[in-house]
């Protein structure tokens, strides 16, 4: 996972933090490529480690503020867990955070659900 692909995951989730106990969909900053669309933000960030773009996007679901990154490698799943540890330390908070991973037509992916 490239640099450029962590920070804007990072910030997702401090935006998705944010928000966690309210129903407002997460405000993204545009530093990293975010642009708002139907359900929250989301970037599209040059990643040649996947030969493309992966895709980070922020939503307000019924299940929580969703951060998802797509494509990614299956191992870079722990990182995606460091990453989101690193956001709540900061923040000196801890909401319940969900996550899920799997793969979508052979593409990695990842969520991490705050709640």
């Amino acid at each position: 996972m490239t640099d450029a692909v962590q920070v804007a995951y990072k910030e997702a989730v401090a935006a998705c933090i944010d928000v966690a106990d309210t129903s407002v969909v997460p405000s993204v900053p545009g530093s990293s490529g975010f642009v708002a669309d139907s359900t929250g933000f989301s970037a599209r960030i040059e990643n040649p480690r996947v030969l493309g773009r992966t895709s980070v996007n922020a939503a307000r679901t019924k299940a929580g503020c969703v951060v998802y990154v797509s494509p990614i490698y299956p191992v870079e799943v722990n990182t995606i867990r460091s990453l989101t540890h690193s956001v709540l330390a900061a923040k000196g908070v801890s909401p319940e955070v969900v996550y899920r991973s799997g793969t979508n037509s052979g593409a990695g992916y990842a969520q991490t659900i705050v709640k």
